[in-house]
């Protein structure tokens, strides 16, 4: 993948001649946007463990974006007034580099690169508001077969929970640790129940994040861990595979 010092510089080329104060000030506000609209677009709070743990976890900045251009929202129109959508998304690449999120900096990176024509927005644009709005099983169960039981696993998830992003995927597998760790029933919360039950078909038990690695147990053989960076490609190429 391309590093981040690369797409900081392709993105400080997009932007040209914006200055650095006005990039700052858009920036702000662009930011505060999606993060009011993500508010919007997750509703009301869910009870239920899994549940409240993936609302909780914010999509990529840029995804928040693309539901706000395609709505035509016009909140978008003061920010949209000052700079193309692909100078937006750049603004969006820099904000997820300085909060050190790797995924989402890609995410608009890719997302900026295809608003530059407009046949490749408009495609990436259904595509994102296809995951958005139609949580079901996409690509991850494809591209995981004959792939080792820790990937499977990491798939069965993201079908499940209809996210590709590691921040919804990882903070839903806190949640089947901790209840693997439990004695306790889950009958309330009838999607946990459903991934505890294929995890115990899959043979895998997370053990938790830790040092950039996941730790888990895979079919009784003891502790095994993983960069959670492999993770993260494994989602990336999963939600570019997906079937819709």
């Amino acid at each position: 993948m391309t590093k981040l010092s690369l797409l900081d510089a392709e993105v400080r080329r997009v932007l040209g001649r914006i200055s650095a104060r006005k990039s700052a000030r858009l920036q702000e506000s662009l930011v505060a946007l999606c993060d009011a609209h993500w508010t919007e677009m997750r509703g009301q709070q869910p009870l239920a463990p899994l549940a409240r743990a993936v609302w909780e976890a914010r999509r990529p900045l840029a995804h928040v974006f693309i539901d706000l251009y395609a709505r035509a929202d016009p909140r978008l129109d003061d920010i949209l007034n000052s700079v193309t959508p692909a100078h937006a998304l750049a603004l969006l690449v820099l904000s997820e580099i300085a909060h050190g999120n790797t995924e989402g900096a890609r995410l608009a990176y890719d997302s900026m690169m295809l608003f530059e024509s407009s046949a490749a927005r408009n495609e990436h644009t259904r595509s994102v508001l296809a995951e958005l709005a139609a949580p079901g099983r996409h690509g991850a169960d494809r591209l995981a077969r004959n792939r080792p039981r820790l990937l499977r696993a990491t798939a069965a998830i993201a079908a499940h929970i209809g996210r590709y992003d590691s921040s919804a995927v990882f903070s839903a597998i806190r949640v089947i640790a901790q209840a693997q760790a439990s004695s306790a029933q889950y009958s309330g919360d009838p999607a946990l129940q459903a991934l505890l039950e294929t995890m115990k078909h899959l043979g895998v038990i997370f053990l938790g994040f830790e040092s950039g690695r996941l730790f888990y147990a895979s079919n009784g053989t003891g502790k095994k861990s993983v960069p959670v960076k492999r993770l993260v490609d494994f989602l990336a190429q999963a939600r570019q595979q997906r079937v819709l």
